[in-house]
């Protein structure tokens, strides 16, 4: 046989043939497995939807428990704005007094002191009164208090 001439043609056809149903029949495989794969990952991705769209109890609860403490936190600021106000409101009152007093000392015979004590507010800078929902409680705190005790106590 001789190795320099090329094989006819008859004898390379039914190897390559061969050859391309064998490579043929891997890439039809090849697209059966990545066509399941796809449609495993589509139903694993709607069932991750369907997860996120309905939250957990618990992180319905940590929602509610964040809105309540924000909710809180706000009243709480709310009241502390609310008594620096106040207190500003009368000290301000309080130099509109003494300024008024410093003002007619000038045109008035009276002395400086019954001018400013009749100018001036009567309340003190002490502690303000307690807040309306402060009063709400305690006095359900005592009603609370007095149905314990009962009638025939």
């Amino acid at each position: 046989m001789d190795l320099s001439a090329p094989p006819a043609p008859s004898q390379r056809l039914p190897r390559n043939a061969t050859l391309l149903k064998e490579r043929a029949a891997e890439k039809v495989d090849r697209l059966k497995e990545l066509r399941d794969s796809k449609e495993s990952s589509e139903e694993s991705l709607l069932a991750l939807l369907e997860a996120l769209q309905e939250p957990d109890p618990w992180t319905r609860a940590a929602q509610l428990a964040t809105r309540i403490a924000v909710i809180g936190l706000i009243l709480y600021l709310v009241q502390i704005l609310v008594n620096l106000y106040r207190y500003n409101v009368r000290l301000a009152s309080f130099y509109e007094g003494l300024a008024n007093a410093v003002e007619l000392s000038g045109r008035s015979t009276g002395s400086f002191a019954e001018l400013a004590s009749a100018f001036r507010p009567d309340f003190g800078f002490g502690k303000s009164p307690e807040p309306v929902p402060q009063q709400i409680t305690d006095l359900a705190r005592d009603l609370v208090r007095s149905g314990r005790a009962g009638p025939g106590s």
